[in-house]
């Protein structure tokens, strides 16, 4: 049966075609994996993902279309590929962006390589995560920094929450400011009728196909509105990009576009309300209001469990969630998950026994003294690793925390204080996973 995918048709073909490959990659077509028939790299036919003029460019034009964008990137690398070509796209060195404090660690990087410096919105914590900025806090921090180049926003959050992107583009738009969303978590967004980054007239954002749709892993899009940035991007995309992107995740990027186009969206989210009403009624709290993505599905487990211990429960009953802390257990819910499997979820979860735990210490919520700018300390200083105790007063060197949600409990250029250092500890204790901590150390600048 053809699909209305052009760059999988196009494998499809050449897979079925009695050939004799003598090209990349090594295994020629055959392996054990069973995809290795579909693993092609660039040929006569197969287009250029950095000069596309055939399927390739046919598969982008059906994915902008239906993302609302004026034109979509596909991306091999992960949205950690777009949100850093992004912002090198949109900045120079020693401008200012206003950024939310929840920002994953991939925009830190991009700061460092396009040189601009950050402006962070005041944190607030909400049961042990950073929330979403409200838009009086954007627009004061607006109104203090009137020089800043743009706004970034990082929409919906891990746990599904959407900031007021609709309310913050038009204040956007009033000052002259850029709008840069990381929608990492929202790729399912219009193809459900949700409101996100587009229909917020951004001028550009990032999408992670793989997280929310039926894509592969490191599977994204990177999206404009218009042709502002485009020449900067066909620039920045091949030199943060691999030179042999995957032509299976650009296939499965066409393949997920086409199917979620074609499935029932109306079944899909009556499933996943049904979960989630069986659920209260059950006693379980969930998070929910206004800009909740009810397919993010987070069953709130303390205080009579610790999300972990509930984690860990599911697992040996067969059940893997996306990730757990303290306060909740997150589920990715989507087109994929069949009544089976989620009558099964649901069974579960009314399996879980209750576990005493003492709670650790919620993320600071006060903003670290900022000493020099993110490019500055990666590229200005030299560099040591020392033990997390004895980090405080140093300045942070690479951005650590805990994962996921990959946000930076401090950035590089910021100072180190103690709560950081309580903080990572107790989550280290507890079961967190970290990054950025390399056996109980972190890089700091030398004061050599």
């Amino acid at each position: 049966m053809k699909t209305n995918a052009p760059l999988y048709e196009m494998l499809k073909k050449y897979a079925g075609a009695d050939c004799a490959r003598f090209h990349m990659p090594g295994h020629k077509g055959m392996g054990g994996l069973g995809c290795e028939q579909y693993d092609i790299t660039e040929l006569s036919f197969s287009d250029n993902l950095y000069a596309p003029q055939g399927a390739i460019k046919q598969a982008q034009e059906l994915i902008a279309q239906a993302a609302g964008a004026y034109k979509s990137f596909m991306l091999t690398g992960g949205s950690s590929e777009g949100v850093k070509a992004m912002l090198c796209a949109a900045l120079r060195e020693g401008e200012k962006l206003i950024l939310s404090r929840n920002s994953h660690r991939s925009a830190g990087d991009g700061l460092v390589l396009s040189g601009a410096e950050p402006i962070y919105i005041s944190p607030r914590i909400k049961e042990g995560r950073l929330a979403q900025p409200v838009f009086e806090e954007v627009r004061q921090c607006v109104l203090e920094h009137p020089e800043a180049k743009g706004i970034f926003i990082t929409s919906p959050d891990y746990c599904g929450n959407s900031a007021p992107l609709k309310e913050i583009g038009a204040l956007a738009r009033e000052k002259g400011m850029l709008l840069l969303v990381d929608e990492a978590h929202g790729a399912h967004f219009p193809y459900y009728g949700f409101e996100g980054a587009a229909q917020a007239e951004a001028d550009m954002w990032v999408q992670s196909m793989h997280k929310t749709m039926g894509a592969l892993t490191q599977a994204a899009l990177l999206n404009i509105k218009d042709n502002r940035f485009e020449n900067e991007l066909w620039a920045f995309l091949p030199a943060l990009g691999t030179s042999s992107p995957s032509y299976l995740i650009m296939a499965s990027m066409d393949l997920a576009r086409a199917e979620l186009e074609g499935c029932d969206r109306e079944a899909v989210l009556s499933r996943i309300q049904s979960l989630r009403f069986g659920l209260k009624e059950a006693g379980f709290r969930l998070n929910e209001g206004d800009r909740q993505d009810i397919t993010r599905l987070c069953v709130i487990t303390a205080p009579a469990l610790s999300g972990l211990n509930g984690a860990k429960q599911l697992e040996n009953m067969g059940i893997y969630p996306e990730c757990a802390d303290e306060y909740q257990v997150i589920f990715i819910l989507t087109h994929k998950d069949t009544p089976e499997k989620l009558e099964r979820l649901y069974n579960a979860l009314l399996a879980l026994k209750p576990e005493p735990f003492v709670p650790f210490p919620d993320m600071p919520d006060k903003l670290p003294e900022r000493v020099i700018s993110p490019r500055q300390a990666a590229f200005n200083r030299r560099h040591i690793y020392v033990p997390l105790e004895e980090s405080p007063g140093k300045i942070c060197a690479q951005a650590f925390g805990t994962y996921p949600p990959g946000v930076p409990l401090a950035d590089r250029g910021e100072r180190i204080d103690g709560d950081m250092i309580d903080y990572i500890l107790s989550a280290a204790k507890s079961g967190r996973e970290l990054f950025g901590v390399r056996k109980g150390r972190v890089l700091v600048c030398s004061e050599e």
